[in-house]
């Protein structure tokens, strides 16, 4: 009996103490077993789910403007009122706020809390007691300046890699530059950049190569790519130049661009059953302020009997800045159409204002179903409406939409930064989203 109690012990020591393995080579495995048998040959179960977790406070990652309304959503159940805003660096608590209950959503409780009488600038997060921290954001009393210059700077270095891509820089460039006047624009970038794509286009017939070109080549020899719609945005673009830089030091440019605008255009009707038609009624209302020739009135006559499956019926991109030039030329135009064009547009805005509520993070309800593309759409309406209109009400939608993005939405995701917003180095993307992002905080611009 000694002699097998003895033993229990002499196994519970082996069993438990390091020690007694230290013999073992440590290269080898601990077990021998085939892993078949070592799982008793049952196949692992990834079948499960795990939840996605989303931060419980919801802000502008980006930051807000000093002197706006500043407001942040809060999800949780039976959450304290208070909340406190913190220094990033310190830590040190430098605001309390109120919480305000909005709805009850996907069983929690949704809240805002506004802090707009807190403008002192720096860099802050926001905590609870309950649900914790925010992400980090600044508090800057020219945000929307400094985000358009950081903007401007970034699409000025943008490598691009066709003409296309280029010319619709130039366009939205030559807009903000109409539009906008308070905002900067690099004119040696546009004067620049507008002589290089008159390398590409083919001398004797008119039309534009896809591919930007460092010198002319002869239509003989080069094998490039013939591109339709790049030819009728080209039109549209030199024409646009031509207008604006009419009166400019430089005027040898300007008229080059207007015959090499034509010559495109004349180019472009040879084939008008192919050619995209957005594009082309761009040309048309571009060539027709810079001329005044009837021959692109009656064209934008035209545009406007084709049905709506084969023109926009939600206007966008260079539909948008064809109708917005339209509004501004100098000749004879259409009363009933300029008419109709602005209320359209305002009717547009005012829809986006009434569908905009704090149920919905100040934002139309649908805007979870609507692209990038759409929803920086609506932003382009809202600012240029806000310009002409000199109406504060839709500044203030607009910069709600620029909040939403930025991460005060069901996601938390910054789209301005993930999405909208990419790095130098994404070659193949074409930045159309970026470039009309610049017209939007052109209108912001202070």
């Amino acid at each position: 009996m000694e002699r097998r109690v003895w033993l229990f012990y002499i196994f519970i020591c082996c069993l438990f103490c390091p020690a007694c393995v230290t013999s073992q080579d440590k290269s080898e495995p601990v077990s021998t077993v085939p892993l078949e048998q070592d799982t008793l040959e049952m196949e692992p179960d990834f079948s499960y789910e795990i939840t996605e977790q989303l931060p419980h406070i919801l802000v502008d990652q980006t930051g807000y403007q000093s002197m706006d309304k500043k407001i942040a959503f809060f999800y949780g159940n039976e959450l304290e009122e208070n909340f406190e805003i913190r220094n990033e660096k310190t830590e040190e608590t430098v605001y309390t706020g109120l919480l305000h209950k909005v709805k009850e959503e996907d069983g929690k409780t949704l809240y805002s809390g506004t802090f707009t009488d807190f403008t002192k600038e720096g860099c802050y997060y926001l905590h609870h007691n309950k649900i914790g921290d925010s992400y980090a954001f600044s508090i800057e009393k020219n945000i929307y300046s400094r985000q358009y210059t950081d903007l401007n700077k970034m699409l000025l270095k943008q490598e691009h890699e066709n003409v296309g891509s280029l010319a619709y820089m130039l366009a939205n460039c030559m807009f903000i530059k109409e539009m906008f006047q308070d905002a900067w624009i690099n004119a040696s970038f546009i004067h620049t950049k507008t002589a290089l794509l008159l390398n590409s286009q083919d001398a004797k017939t008119g039309a534009f190569y896809s591919e930007i070109l460092t010198e002319p080549v002869a239509f003989e020899t080069y094998e490039g790519t013939i591109s339709l719609s790049t030819t009728a945005q080209m039109a549209g673009v030199l024409a646009q130049y031509s207008y604006i830089y009419r009166e400019d030091k430089d005027t040898l440019l300007a008229g080059q661009c207007l015959q090499a605008a034509q010559k495109a255009y004349r180019y472009v009707e040879k084939y008008r059953d192919n050619t995209d038609t957005d594009a082309w009624y761009f040309a048309a209302v571009q060539l027709y302020r810079a001329t005044g020739q009837y021959k692109y009135r009656n064209a934008i006559r035209e545009y406007d009997t084709l049905s709506e499956e084969s023109r926009s019926s939600t206007p966008q991109g260079y539909t948008m800045l064809a109708d917005f030039t339209y509004l501004a030329t100098p000749y004879a135009t259409d009363y009933k159409r300029c008419t109709g064009l602005l209320d359209a547009y305002i009717e547009r805005a005012q829809n986006i204002s009434a569908n905009s509520f704090r149920e919905n993070f100040y934002v139309p309800s649908n805007i979870d179903t609507m692209s990038n593309k759409e929803i920086l759409d609506d932003m382009f309406v809202l600012g240029v409406v806000n310009h002409v209109l000199s109406g504060q009400e839709y500044a203030g939608i607009q910069k709600n939409y620029i909040h939403y993005l930025s991460g005060i939405n069901r996601k938390c995701k910054n789209y301005l930064s993930k999405d909208i917003v990419f790095s130098e180095t994404d070659k193949g993307n074409e930045w159309s989203d970026a470039v009309e992002l610049l017209v939007i905080y052109s209108n912001l611009y202070s």
